[in-house]
């Protein structure tokens, strides 16, 4: 090595110095950089109980929402909503009650006693509904003039009648069958006619009942 590269002794003392000087420097990087790791680890673990608390906050909101928005539908009436055989039901017992069974109305008159007594009825044309339905009743007649229906108190009895009827016919046929080692397809075919009938009319009868307020009549054993 020729003299001139050769490092100086101050020049070495310099570079040793500086070297020290570095070292610390670095020492202090790392400890700052070890202290803010810390912190920022403990940051962390605060920000994930921060949530927790928020979230736990949120869901009682949440049900103090639910609870507030419940004790105010509560206070609203619900209306109730008729569907199918409750619309006919329902229709002639209020018409019943309100009027008895010597007047006939208009079904749009049913219709507003229906919505004032409170309730709806479903579907998209809620007057056709009704409509199509009081038409269906086991207590209802129609009227002298169009549009208008009315109540048979007599329906109960009636219906308990053609009930009657039913039974005895399946009573004889049942005797009928009974004779043959083979009954006939036409025969047992009519005994399940008969008992169908049968069950249609113990439904139109309890329908009957409920609207009238009847106790109901006579009541008939069902045939084998």
């Amino acid at each position: 090595m020729t003299p001139e590269l050769v490092p100086s002794k101050t020049l070495k003392r310099a570079a040793h110095a500086e070297r020290e000087r570095l070292a610390r420097a670095m020492t202090r990087n790392n400890e700052r950089q070890a202290k803010l790791k810390t912190e920022m680890e403990a940051l962390e673990s605060e920000y994930r109980l921060l949530q927790e608390r928020d979230h736990l906050l949120q869901s009682v909101g949440g049900e103090l929402a639910a609870d507030s928005q419940a004790e105010v539908d509560a206070e609203v009436p619900a209306h109730e909503i008729l569907r199918g055989a409750q619309i006919r039901e329902q229709a002639a017992r209020l018409f019943y009650q309100h009027h008895g069974a010597g007047k006939a109305l208009h079904y749009r008159v049913w219709f507003e006693l229906l919505i004032e007594s409170g309730v709806e009825i479903s579907g998209k044309d809620p007057m056709a509904t009704l409509l199509t339905n009081i038409s269906r009743s086991p207590v209802v007649v129609r009227g002298a003039e169009a549009g208008t229906y009315a109540i048979d108190p007599e329906a109960s009895d009636r219906l308990r009648k053609e009930l009657g009827e039913f039974h005895a016919e399946l009573v004889d046929l049942a005797g009928v069958i009974a004779r043959e080692d083979e009954p006939a397809q036409r025969l047992l075919e009519h005994r399940a006619e008969l008992l169908s009938s049968i069950q249609r009319h113990e439904r139109l009868v309890a329908e009957a009942d409920r609207v009238l307020g009847s106790s109901g009549g006579q009541t008939f054993a069902r045939a084998a």
